[in-house]
């Protein structure tokens, strides 16, 4: 037992709980592989308190307060290894919620002017993208959500490719490759 801060008071060290098989090999799989590195660090404060460790000796190892290690050890212990995670926050509901995430993506995967013909554009930027989410009364977001949400699900915007392809004579442009590779084997003049 350790001297408490208060009264001299002996206080008995803090450890987790006794931890079974099953949540044992949660836990070391959480410690090796989880998404979030803050879920790394609990499930490494319980295994490591479950070792004996000390909750002054896990915040030296961690780098992290003892403030911290206690209070994830007494969550484990009332609430196992779902109390680990993140809770959900109180706040404004997103903006960007799965309704709008569906359409932005059906928009991104549709040219412009099949969406609305009177469009003079042929592709999507994200202003573009803005403003026809506000057009179809979707609420009012950041451009950086619109990409955040875009980049999740791997799309990558490119500046368009301009090029005069269209405004080019097929039969010219192929007389003239031939030219071309012809005098590049008898290296004659390029006629014009």
């Amino acid at each position: 037992m350790a001297e408490g801060p208060l009264m001299g008071k002996r206080v008995p060290a803090l450890f987790v709980r006794q931890v079974g098989p099953h949540e044992r090999g949660i836990l070391r799989e959480l410690a090796r592989r989880a998404p979030d590195a803050r879920l790394v660090n609990r499930a490494r404060v319980v295994l490591l308190s479950r070792k004996g460790k000390r909750v002054a000796e896990i915040a030296d190892l961690l780098d992290i307060g003892k403030f911290f290690v206690e209070f994830w050890i007494h969550r484990f212990d009332e609430e196992g290894v779902e109390g680990l995670r993140d809770r959900e926050r109180p706040g404004r509901p997103r903006a960007a919620d799965k309704a709008f995430e569906k359409r932005l993506l059906e928009l991104v995967a549709s040219e412009p002017q099949k969406i609305d013909p009177e469009c003079p554009f042929t592709v999507w930027t994200v202003d573009r993208l803005l403003l026809r989410m506000a057009h179809e009364g979707f609420p009012s977001v950041s451009d950086d959500t619109v990409r955040r949400v875009l980049h999740r699900h791997e799309f990558a915007f490119l500046r368009p490719k301009l090029d005069l392809k269209h405004k080019q004579n097929r039969r010219e442009k192929r007389e003239f490759l031939q030219r071309l590779a012809a005098a590049k084997r008898g290296w004659q003049p390029i006629p014009a």
